[in-house]
């Protein structure tokens, strides 16, 4: 295959081609689901908006009472946000976000469990 600019595992056709609509997300006949198959450089619909914030107030919601635990304990916590922690991550791009929510059936819950599993 000729090598085409930085690339040289995909040709000009393949990095110009432009999805449809359907191969960036399948919605289920009955219109209650979707799946989404490409993440990058995509708008979010209004479900997906507010699946991840959600998974951004549950973070920041377990800092404020690890917060108020640490003061409590007179222990020093240092006051953060979610924006603060994942700054410079792959987690500040909610595209991204998305793909790992879905990924756990977008329940926010797997996410503690998730990371228990991990350490």
């Amino acid at each position: 295959m000729p090598e085409t600019g930085n690339n040289k595992y995909l040709t000009e056709k393949v990095l110009g081609y432009t999805p449809t609509k359907d191969e960036i997300k399948y919605y289920h006949k009955t219109g209650e689901k979707s799946i989404r198959y490409i993440f990058c450089n995509q708008e979010l619909d209004e479900f997906e908006k507010e699946k991840v914030q959600g998974l951004k107030n549950y973070i920041n919601n377990a800092i404020i009472k690890e917060t108020e635990l640490a003061k409590d304990s007179k222990s020093s916590y240092p006051q953060r946000t979610y924006d603060d922690i994942f700054k410079n991550t792959v987690f500040s791009d909610d595209n991204y976000v998305l793909r790992f929510l879905q990924g756990l059936v977008i329940r926010v819950e797997k996410v503690e469990n998730s990371k228990k599993w991990k350490n």
